[in-house]
């Protein structure tokens, strides 16, 4: 299974997912906007090794994702979203990606492990941190409302 897959909820890997981040650029001056996959975040993050991260800590930078289709409602996990936060397997890391200073600036895979590891009062957690310029490769122009 995958790095953050509940048995028999497998559909999610699949789906396109986007993020953007209004004062992070790549190298070439344009806004850091991404669109991918989950499972090709987690193939790219496969052999980076795993580190434990403060969760509080994690989620005071990162927010709680910046994923419209994680959250009900702003600030609330609730009904789909609640259930798979509590289905949420804690053994596998989540991944961030960092900017060049090593900075997290966003959570690629692991919404509902890392909202589960604060309600839980989880002080560390399990992290893959990929840089900012290995996410090139998913760059886009889309627009989307988060």
């Amino acid at each position: 299974m995958g790095s953050g897959e509940v048995k028999g909820e497998n559909d999610y890997l699949d789906k396109n997912i986007g993020i953007s981040h209004k004062t992070e650029k790549f190298e070439d001056g344009s806004e850091f906007r991404i669109k991918f996959k989950v499972s090709d975040i987690i193939k790219l993050s496969k052999d980076k090794p795993i580190i434990e991260s403060n969760s509080l800590l994690l989620r005071m930078l990162l927010g709680r994702g910046g994923r419209k289709h994680d959250l009900d409602e702003i600030g609330l996990f609730e009904g789909e979203s609640k259930e798979r936060m509590n289905k949420a397997n804690m053994k596998y890391p989540i991944v961030i990606a960092q900017n060049s200073k090593g900075i997290p600036i966003c959570l690629l895979d692991g919404t509902h492990r890392l909202e589960k590891a604060f309600e839980n009062g989880v002080e560390n957690v399990k992290v893959r941190v990929l840089q900012k310029n290995e996410l090139k490769q998913f760059k886009t122009e889309e627009v989307w409302n988060v």
